[in-house]
Parts: C-alpha cells; structure tokens; sequence
C-alpha cells in the first residue's frame, strides 16, 4: 500500500495564495488580500472577474495587511499595527492614483471603522480609544483629505455604537451592575435607555440595522429572551410602547443565528443563517431563496457571503469545507451565473486531506456536546459512521474564549496537519462555548476548571469507549482558555493525558484580570461572574 506523502507545516501553516475577495460597491473593482514578496499586500483588480490581472496598492514589507474595507467612492481603508504591537491605525488608498494617507495618525491608540454610507461616498465614522485609551469614542473622517473630527465622546462608558447613514449616532450599548446590557436610543442629544438584555441574554441579543420607509423608523435585533435559542425582531421606533415584532423564528432549531444577510440599501434582513453541525442558509424573503438553492447546489462546503454590491446584483461568495481550502466566487444574481475568482492554498490540492466527522457527545448530566473529529487517512473504518479500524494515539484540542466555539469550516489546519502523521484529533464544544443554545453558555459560568473540564474528560471516555482513542495515548493541545484548559488537565487529571502542549493560556487567572488589555476579554463587563 503506497503511503501517505507529508503535508509540510509551511503549506498548511504559511500565507495564503489569494484571500477574503470584496467587490466595491459599484461592481467596477475586486479587491483581495495576497503575498507580494512573502508579505500580504492588499490587491485590485478593475476587471473583478480577473483576479490574475490585479495589482498591490499597498507595498508593506515586514507586517502584512490582514483587514480592509471599501467605501462607496474609489478607496480603501485598511488597518495595520506596528512590529504587533496591536496600536492599529487607518489608512486610505486611492485605487485609481494610488495615493495613500493616514487617517488616525495617533500612537498609542487602536482605530476601526464603525460606519461608510452611499450618501457620504469619502466620509467614514471611526472608533478610537481616545482621548480616553479605556474606551473608545467616535470620530467623523474625511477619505481625501484625512481631517479628522471627534463627533461622540465616550463618557457612559458604551461598549458599542450604531450609526445610520445619514452618519449620526443612533444607539448605544453598554454593561450593566445586574451583569446584563442596555441599549439606548440618542434621542435630542440625550441618551434614553431602550432595551435591557438581561445576563443570559446578553451574548447573543444584539442590534444589527436601523432601517428608514414609509416613514417607519425601525431597529432589527437579535433577542433570546424567555427562548434558548435567539430570533430576529424589529421594533417601529415610533410605537411608543416600543414592542418587539418576531421576523424570523426558525423551526426545530439548535444554535442561535449567526449572520444576517441585509439588503445594502433598504438594510431590510433577506436571510440568516444557523450553525449547529454545519452552516446551513436560510430565506426571508422567497426571492432570495431561489440564490440560496442555487448556491447550494455550486459546492458541497458551507458558503458564506462576503460582500455585496450596493444594488446586490453581485455577491462574493466563499466556500468552504472539510477537505479543501476557500474557494471563493463571484455570483451574478441577474443571470444566477457563478465564476470561480481563486482558491486560498490551491497548493492543498496535491495532498490528501481528510473528512472532519460532526458528532454529538453527552456529557455526564446530559449536555449535548456538538464536536468533531478528524481520523489519519486510511484509518477509516467503511462500515462504521465514524470509527477508525483500530484504536489510535488521540490529540485534543480545545478552543479559545471560553465563549468562542468550534465548527465545521473553515479548513481545520490544525486537524489535517495532525491526522497526516497519524493521529486522530478531537474538537469539543464544552460547557461555556458560544452560539449553541443559553443552557451549554450559561452552565459554564464559573466553571472553568470543574464542569467545563469534566466535558473534555467525557469526550475523552467517549473516544476510548468508541474505539477511537487508544487509553495511555492521548494528549491535550490549546490556546488561550484552551491554554488553560491543558494546563488544568494536566493538574487535576494526569492520569488521563499523556502529554499537554500549551500556548498563550492564563496560569494565573487573578494576576491575568488585573492587566486592563485582558480583563474585558477575559470576563467581559467589569461586574461579569461567568469565570
């Protein structure tokens, strides 16, 4: 039987060939991410159906670009930091002459830009941590010209803004003492509260758009309260008893929605999506059904869309799943036409890549934990679901956050990597991870170390129990919270695991709250008790 050649770190591991394509607004350009001479540069194409004939705007050397944004004229605003020293400041660059200028030439602080819009094509809202670093404030920035003026000083302080189009300042969010959120509405200059979310509710209710017809003035949210899972609402601002309205309640439903598709103009929400196995779409308005069907039918990897024109005629699409890299597409909703624009490591194609099996395991006291595992190639048994021939050495690997979660896509790296040299790998959504339903978020409050830990031990005894996992061979691998967690499974049960490989994890989770940088990270609100 021949064997299996090495997927070598660097093709796994190293920088894309091409990445997160957007189309401008017009439909005139394509812009992407890809190396120029082994640094990621941002790349524009005039022909967007021809990604080989773009050219880099940008000429970074040593850091690599990473995020951008278009706004509706001809530029784009990226953000890049220094050395990583994480202080990133905003950049604009002119496609058509290539002019570039700095936007928040500020040192020490960090910049995002929170809102463009058609009306202001070469204005953009900013958020900056100044001139009090703890929080940031808004900011209203010229694109040609750079001036840059402070328009909302954070005061409260708000966690989060929502801005219209007409660039003025609408909603704002922030902490409470119940460990809770409020949302408030700026109405004549003064902050009314509007919405309180309670503690469970806060992770997945939040505010997406504001939309303006018939003169309705209407917000569109995500709630979950009094339901597990969390439902689309809007509320007609001028009601005065300001009363949630259902939009989408879907049936049999097992994780929260994740991403809300909105009409570019009107912001009126067209579909959603919902991740519990895998990411499935699903329409709001039976138009956009006939996109999503045909979309379906294109790949057999979860898709997900990234940008759109402003007359949504054009959308990129990215599709992923277990056994290849993105491929990303341009479709043409006018003629449901669909053109392959690159794939992200087209390299990956010559190796063999294995099938990542979703799976639910229950915890001791009956969690549904949604996980997924990865077997070495050829180790498959065919006449089981998901069981290798034998019993094989075993890594675990356990997600950051803890409020992140793991999924089917994109690509596991990590997994192929370790199942090409003869492991089976394991990812679990214990206790605390995010998305799939309050119960899983809410019993892993305060319980990292003790119930969150007892679900990666089950998923342990699972995989030996199934024959998958061989006893004395099994090791535990994380970063971050999963950091923490290999450095708790080596403590409190050594006898379970044989080796643990820990990165950026908290040793010390008292002196790790106390840096200001990690405290909201780490526990969220200053009054948050989830840990």
């Amino acid at each position: 039987m021949p064997t299996i050649p090495i997927i070598p770190r660097k093709i796994l591991f190293g920088n894309p060939s091409n990445i997160l394509p957007q189309i401008s607004p017009d439909g005139k350009y394509l812009a992407f991410i890809a190396p120029k001479d082994n640094v990621l540069n941002i790349y524009v194409s005039d022909n967007p159906k021809d990604a080989s004939s773009a050219k880099a705007i940008t000429n970074d050397k040593v850091q690599g670009i990473l995020k951008f944004w278009w706004s509706f004229d001809h530029r784009i605003v990226y953000s890049q930091d220094k050395n990583g020293d994480q202080d990133f400041k905003l950049y604009s660059v002119d496609v058509i002459t290539g002019e570039e200028i700095i936007l928040t030439p500020f040192d020490g602080t960090r910049s995002e830009p929170l809102k463009f819009s058609p009306k202001y094509p070469d204005e953009v809202i900013i958020s900056i941590n100044k001139p009090d670093p703890t929080v940031f404030s808004l900011y209203r920035s010229n694109l040609k010209t750079g001036e840059i003026n402070l328009i909302e000083e954070n005061k409260q302080p708000f966690e989060s803004y929502l801005v219209n189009d007409d660039l003025e300042v609408c909603f704002a969010s922030k902490f409470t003492d119940a460990k809770g959120k409020n949302v408030y509405r700026k109405v004549n200059d003064e902050w009314e509260l509007l919405i309180t979310f309670k503690f469970d509710d806060s992770k997945s209710s939040q505010l997406y758009q504001i939309v303006k017809a018939d003169g309705e003035e209407l917000i569109y949210l995500t709630d979950s309260c009094d339901r597990e899972y969390n439902s689309l609402y809007k509320i007609n601002l001028n009601d005065p008893e300001k009363k949630f309205h259902i939009v989408v309640e879907p049936n049999n439903q097992k994780s929260d929605i994740i991403d809300i598709l909105f009409d570019p103009i009107t912001h009126i929400p067209l579909a959603y999506s919902l991740n519990y196995l895998r990411t499935t779409w699903n329409p709001i308005f039976p138009e956009i059904s006939l996109d999503l069907n045909f979309l379906k039918s294109v790949d057999g990897g979860d898709f997900s869309i990234l940008s759109q024109t402003l007359d949504n005629n054009i959308w990129i699409v990215c599709f992923e799943n277990d056994t290849q890299s993105a491929k990303y597409y341009l479709y043409n909703r006018i003629g449901k036409c669909i053109h392959l624009l690159f794939n992200s490591k087209p390299e990956l194609e010559d190796y063999h890549l294995v099938k990542l099996y979703p799976i639910v395991i229950k915890s001791r006291d009956g969690l549904d934990l949604v996980s997924y595992l990865t077997l070495p190639p050829k180790k498959f048994d065919p006449y089981s679901d998901y069981k290798p021939t034998h019993p094989l050495p075993m890594v675990l690997i356990v997600h950051g956050g803890p409020w992140g979660r793991d999924s089917f896509i994109p690509l596991k790296t990590n997994h192929q990597f370790l199942a090409n040299r003869g492991y089976a790998v394991l990812s679990v959504n214990f206790r605390g991870s995010y998305g799939l339903g309050k119960t899983l978020l809410r019993d892993g409050n305060r319980e990292w170390g003790a119930k969150a830990q007892d679900d990666l031990i089950d998923a342990v005894n699972w995989a030996i129990e199934e024959k998958i996992a061989v006893k004395d061979k099994i090791a535990i691998c994380g970063g971050s919270y999963g950091g923490y967690s290999v450095l708790a499974g080596l403590t409190f049960t050594p006898d379970v695991f044989a080796v643990g490989i820990e990165f950026s994890g908290p040793s010390n989770l008292a002196c790790h709250c106390q840096n200001q940088n990690h405290k909201k990270w780490v526990v969220g609100s200053r009054s948050d008790k989830r840990v």
